[in-house]
């Protein structure tokens, strides 16, 4: 949001804003499991890519990103234990089932990671809908702040973005859109940092 957009609606600008991070946010949890296959702690079996293109990779990556979602916490009651088993008797390991223990650790790891970048990316799309229907307001950075109040869960959302590292090294957010959700996050009230689901 800026100068370019000087007599759009403000109504528009949110739900543009709030519509890009949902989309970010789906694409950050698409790269996670790209990751995770890469090194090897996730294996994507009896898939079928017709065309080997990129659109076809980013689907089938979406399908594997919303199973994992709909799996995790069977993965996690299957996988934990054996975790804290390495946690609490670390010498009754061998290095190699150690080692194997460890990735484990680090696949949980990305799994929550994914099933929070989803979750926040569905909690803007909704909180994108509630903004698109703001269109008597003037100003952005109201809509923003008087959307955010109707769902619990969007500070929590607003501040998890703005702490992403990977937002703010690929410029997702201009300085006028972090400005606005530092202020509708800040005048929330009662918003948590835990994690989703947790």
């Amino acid at each position: 949001m800026d100068d370019d957009d000087a007599g759009v609606p403000a109504w528009i600008l949110c739900n543009d804003l709030l519509i890009k991070l949902k989309n970010e946010l789906a694409n950050e949890a698409i790269l996670a499991a790209e990751r995770e296959i890469k090194e090897g702690r996730m294996d994507v079996k009896g898939s079928v890519i017709t065309q080997p293109d990129r659109q076809s990779e980013g689907e089938n990556l979406l399908f594997v990103v919303n199973n994992l979602i709909g799996e995790r916490d069977g993965i996690h009651e299957r996988y934990d234990p054996y975790i804290k088993e390495l946690q609490d008797n670390p010498s009754k390991f061998d290095s190699k089932t150690a080692q194997r223990i460890e990735s484990l650790r680090k696949f949980l790891l990305a799994v929550d990671e994914i099933y929070t970048l989803m979750h926040y990316s569905g909690v803007m799309g909704a909180w994108a809908d509630d903004a698109s229907m703001q269109v008597r307001e003037k100003d952005p950075s109201a809509i923003l702040e008087k959307t955010l109040a109707s769902g619990h869960e969007r500070a929590e959302a607003a501040l998890f973005v703005l702490s992403l590292k990977s937002f703010a090294k690929e410029g997702i957010l201009s300085d006028t859109e972090r400005r606005m959700l530092e202020r509708a996050a800040g005048h929330a009230t009662g918003s948590s940092e835990r994690s989703p689901g947790s």
